[in-house]
């Protein structure tokens, strides 16, 4: 058990989520595997998240995640990321469906980054090293 445990930590949280509610039969799964959401629909999703009803973030909070849904509007991706962080760090105080838009967020813009530094973006290039050295 102790073997099976420490190899545990290798394998993807995403595809162990999967794993773990495929084996569900005739259950249907709560909506919390993370999505990677292209820039636009992550800050219309951040914005619906902060804004709804039940939603608990400070006012400080709330500002970070309006610098996020901007940039992210605005394709303004080291802006983001930046403001996406911060949230993340303050993700116990969030609720699960602002935590989920953070997470999709930050989802949607690593993979739009590493999509531009494959195309050769001289700025996707140092963003997707800095979110290296941030791992």
């Amino acid at each position: 058990m102790v073997q099976f445990l420490s190899k545990l930590h290798s394998v993807p949280v995403g595809i162990l989520a999967l794993v773990l509610v495929s084996g569900c039969k005739g259950k249907k799964a709560p909506d919390i595997v993370s999505t990677a959401l292209p820039p636009a629909q992550a800050s219309t999703e951040l914005q619906k998240a902060f804004e709804a009803p039940g939603a608990t973030a400070s006012q400080e909070i709330k500002e970070k995640a309006n610098i996020a849904r901007q940039a992210l509007a605005n394709n303004d991706l080291e802006v983001a990321f930046t403001a996406l962080l911060e949230l993340k760090r303050v993700s116990p105080r969030l609720t699960v469906q602002e935590d989920m838009a953070v997470r999709n967020a930050v989802l949607g813009l690593v993979a739009r980054t590493c999509a531009a530094a494959a195309a050769g973006d001289p700025k996707a290039k140092e963003l997707a090293k800095r979110m290296q050295q941030l791992q």
